[in-house]
């Protein structure tokens, strides 16, 4: 399944949904030059980019995505959390594994906190892979 950039555009101000796109200047880059003489030693460029604005009052009209965008969102998301908990999991769990082998003292309650963040990791991208599953 692709991305479905699906949604419409909106007036935040009068809620028309009739829409137009325009250039606008949204900043300028200046540069100055050291010349000698009678010349300006400055350049300005202007920043141009493309608006979408409301027929009907001329305000910057608003991007708001379809339900399907929202729940492709959803579930993509999900998935990332789901590879980031299982990887926070092993490296919490591969650091309470080195530390208890190293046998310092005093590190048993670095060691029991590694093993706890690693199943506090694991169940959360197991939670995120279950909630993606449901939907």
């Amino acid at each position: 399944m692709g991305n479905p950039r699906t949604g419409y555009y909106q007036c935040p101000r009068c809620n028309g949904r009739d829409v137009y796109e325009s250039e606008e200047t949204t900043g300028a880059m200046a540069m100055t030059l050291n010349t000698p003489g009678p010349v300006d030693p400055t350049i300005v460029n202007p920043i141009k980019g493309t608006v979408v604005r409301c027929r009907n009052c001329g305000e910057i009209a608003k991007w708001y995505d379809s339900a399907e965008t929202v729940a492709y969102k959803a579930k993509r998301d999900a998935g990332a959390s789901t590879v980031i908990g299982y990887i926070g999991g092993i490296v919490f769990l591969l650091l309470g594994l080195q530390i208890s082998s190293e046998g310092l003292d005093g590190t048993r309650g670095l060691m029991i906190g590694c093993f706890v963040a690693s199943a506090i990791s694991f169940l959360i991208g197991f939670s995120s892979y279950s909630s993606s599953k449901e939907k």
